[in-house]
């Protein structure tokens, strides 16, 4: 293979992972950013934000490393009587019950990347976010900049009333695309976003 065919055939597989048709390159919609706000090349790590050049918006990054931004925790939407269950790490080693607002409180208080304005996305931001990998089985997302989140529901700020008259709020799950949802006495993952 000549050496124009392999810098080709990376190119496109660079695409993939990152979720960019092979027309488009692949740092003209997303960038990384660091927990100072500072943007990072395509190539580095580790990002605290990912900042979307189509609409603006910058998301928080999630880590596989315990703490407030772990990929794993769980959240209440509001936690309003004492809840002994919990699924979101506050710090290293620490399981807790946790809310929406307590990661919206921690991130606008630490700055995370340099904004104060971290709020729940609606569904039709989140769902810019979905990303058809061509795998069965994986996670609908831009791996090369969301490798952590996996195939899980994640709220959203769309209020509503379940089939059960229920107080709920949307939740997109990130394995099927699909759309339901959630009472609000039920705990999803979240994933926050800064911007217009």
């Amino acid at each position: 293979m000549s050496v124009h065919c392999r810098l080709v055939a990376a190119s496109l597989a660079l695409s993939v992972l990152i979720g960019c048709s092979a027309s488009e390159e692949p740092i003209t919609r997303w960038e990384k950013y660091d927990l100072q706000g500072n943007a990072l090349p395509v190539q580095d790590g580790p990002w605290a934000c990912v900042h979307d050049h189509h609409t603006g918006l910058r998301w928080e990054a999630k880590s596989d490393n315990e703490g407030m931004s772990y990929a794993g925790s769980t959240y209440y939407w509001k936690m309003e009587a004492p809840v002994y269950d919990g699924g979101c790490m506050l710090q290293p080693g620490q399981s807790s019950a946790c809310d929406i607002d307590m990661l919206i409180d921690h991130l606008r208080r630490t700055r995370r990347c340099g904004r104060d304005d971290w709020r729940l996305p609606r569904v039709a931001e989140l769902e810019t976010l979905l990303y058809d990998t061509g795998f069965p089985g994986h996670a609908r997302t831009v791996i090369g900049f969301f490798p952590h989140g996996g195939r899980a529901a994640f709220w959203t700020a769309d209020t509503g009333t379940d089939q059960r008259g229920r107080d709920a709020a949307m939740m997109l799950h990130f394995g099927t695309g699909e759309k339901q949802w959630l009472p609000l006495d039920q705990v999803a993952r979240v994933r926050l976003v800064s911007g217009p």
